[in-house]
């Protein structure tokens, strides 16, 4: 039987391009349900201008690799290596996550 976890949705179709880095923030390991103060990556939210500017935060593990832009003179546009998308559910609704392997500026 085919799951909602083995459906696999296309990145670019679905984000656009452009993607504009707008925060940084840790995400951390849970243990039975519960946060812990062990930091297993990082979670980049990028604002989507080919979507209204809606955002979306893509986890990627390890340490951390871009800086939060302080300001919005800082924001730049990313591309990430490795990004995956897919559906969870979160207090009974569907939601779209996000996951990648890296994230580089767009020069």
């Amino acid at each position: 039987m085919l799951r909602l976890s083995d459906v696999v949705i296309d990145p670019i179709r679905t984000l656009g391009t452009g993607l504009v880095l707008v925060s940084v923030r840790p995400a951390y390991v849970y243990e039975a349900g519960r946060k812990t103060d062990e930091i297993a990556g990082y979670r980049y939210t990028v604002a989507l201008p080919e979507r209204g500017f809606e955002r979306v935060s893509v986890r990627i593990n390890g340490p951390q690799l871009m800086q939060s832009p302080l300001e919005p003179s800082q924001y730049a546009v990313v591309e990430f290596d490795g990004l995956e998308l897919f559906v969870y559910f979160a207090q009974g609704q569907p939601t779209i996550g996000a996951r990648a392997t890296g994230i580089r500026k767009v020069s």
